[in-house]
């Protein structure tokens, strides 16, 4: 698998949100072929032109249109995303909002072939693969168990984390393109999940969301989205949010890690939350799950699970 790839598909998704179109030209071959979503019925973009044809339609149509990496997967010369774009049509002030999967194709760093389409089967089916096909059986996995210290600090690489924000982003981004399986990708995986949940139970949040992306998105528990309480903002301030959120409400909160996932762009940490209910002082333990998405070294998306066979469901996996 190529972790290039999924970079230089990140990397055309950034250079259109920021309008740069001779950065998206620089990553496509020479013969592109490409049929984008607002084209579809029109067939599609042939070469470096056709690229341009395609810009031009695109942001006369839609001059404020944005795209959210939701998931990106590594297929090796194949990279397969789920997108969000959101915003106005021309003239108008009634807000849009499409989900949409985008298979590339690459060769020599290059985009040669790119499709968008409405659902996950399709995109999966113009590359010849099905949803069961991404299962369990077809994923690289490294599991690892970990153990948090009972007591931490802020350690140097933490405070320098915190201090320059987006230091560590470039560095970690490498490590991401060596294979799971590899010891070195491994030691660093571990090393920073241990980090990020002993900076969580000391209560020093702004190291551990240091690796946060500054637009994730984070989805709660299913449990607790039912609720009905408010939704949670983008970004790493969110996610402190949600963090607080869940002292208030239960009180004493301390996480124990047991055990990690390295899927390539993903990764699943398995946990105890134990601690001490706010109210009725009655000692508590339940599963927990964290399934992260990482794109650039950063992480991009967080959803949150209280129970182990939920998270594994939503990677495609199974016990």
């Amino acid at each position: 698998m190529s972790q290039e790839n999924v970079a230089r598909h990140q990397e055309a998704i950034d250079a259109f949100n920021a309008r740069d179109f001779a950065a998206l030209l620089a990553l496509m071959d020479d013969e592109v072929d490409a049929v984008g979503w607002v084209a579809a019925i029109e067939g599609s973009y042939q070469c470096h032109q056709g690229i341009r044809s395609w810009w031009d339609d695109l942001v006369d149509a839609f001059p404020d249109w944005r795209i959210e990496v939701r998931e990106l997967r590594d297929l090796g010369d194949v990279t397969v995303s789920k997108l969000r774009a959101y915003g106005h049509g021309a003239g108008s002030d009634i807000p849009m909002e499409i989900t949409v999967w985008q298979v590339a194709r690459w060769r020599g760093g290059k985009c040669v072939w790119w499709r968008s389409f409405q659902s996950e089967a399709e995109a999966l089916e113009a590359v010849g693969l099905t949803e069961q096909a991404m299962s369990q059986e077809n994923v690289e996995i490294v599991r690892q168990s970990i153990a948090v210290s009972p007591r931490s600090r802020r350690r140097l690489v933490e405070r320098l984390a915190v201090g320059v924000p987006g230091l560590f982003a470039p560095i970690a981004a490498l490590v991401f393109r060596l294979p799971p399986k590899s010891r070195v990708r491994q030691a660093i995986v571990r090393h920073v999940v241990l980090l990020g949940f002993e900076a969580v139970n000391r209560d020093d949040l702004q190291a551990a969301f240091a690796l946060y992306d500054s637009n994730i998105e984070v989805v709660e528990p299913p449990s607790v989205a039912k609720l009905g309480l408010t939704p949670v903002p983008r970004g790493r301030e969110g996610r402190i949010h949600v963090q607080r959120r869940w002292h208030a409400e239960w009180g004493e909160v301390r996480m124990e890690p047991y055990e990690v996932l390295d899927l390539g762009e993903r990764v699943v940490v398995f946990s105890r939350m134990k601690g001490t209910g706010l109210i009725s002082e009655a000692p508590f333990e339940s599963d927990c799950a964290n399934v992260i998405t990482l794109s650039a070294g950063r992480v991009i998306r967080e959803e949150i699970f209280l129970d182990r066979t939920e998270a594994l469901e939503a990677v495609g996996l199974a016990e």
